[in-house]
């Protein structure tokens, strides 16, 4: 990923980080502090620039692993505050591109889990990114087929007695 794209993926993040922490209010907090609706407004309006930037500029074909999928995360929160359509069917669209997959590879016994990007790394967690949207397009038409890859590889995961599945020290920041 280009530090560019990076970058822009990062100003989503943040914005969408800095609506929902900065939106809520606390009894103890001092008047200065609480995020008015100008401000609120300005937050959704750079979600809104930044993500129709993105869109705009990178089609919704592409693989569905770790970097494209860790922006889609990020473009269905931009949706949940925005409720902007677009932005799902962006989403959708990926999703229905990848068949709601993430590495591809129906061959249980050559799965996969230490690092690759080729369709046997099933069990790699860079692969599993995509899940979450699938998650939250099913969760606003729940549809079994947007899961079901998403369900067989966990499912798997917890029929073994493997524990290391997700060996790397990011997995758990996510």
């Amino acid at each position: 990923m280009s530090t560019y794209n990076a970058f822009l993926t990062a100003a989503l993040l943040a914005g969408f980080g800095l609506l929902t922490t900065g939106c809520a209010t606390s009894k103890t907090a001092a008047p200065t502090t609480r995020v008015t609706q100008a401000n609120k407004a300005e937050v959704l309006a750079l979600i809104t620039k930044v993500n129709d930037h993105w869109q705009a500029e990178h089609p919704a074909q592409v693989r569905a692993f770790w970097d494209v999928a860790a922006y889609q995360t990020g473009n269905m929160a931009a949706y949940a505050v925005t409720k902007n359509d677009q932005y799902r069917q962006y989403a959708e669209d990926w999703a229905v591109h990848n068949k709601w997959r993430g590495a591809t590879s129906d061959d249980k016994g050559s799965w996969k889990y230490q690092y690759g990007e080729t369709p046997d790394y099933v069990l790699f967690g860079d692969w599993q990114v995509c899940f979450q949207t699938y998650i939250d397009l099913y969760k606003l038409n729940p549809e079994p087929q947007r899961i079901a890859r998403a369900r067989e590889v966990m499912e798997y995961e917890m029929s073994t007695p493997t524990n290391d599945y997700w060996w790397w020290a990011d997995a758990f920041t996510w």
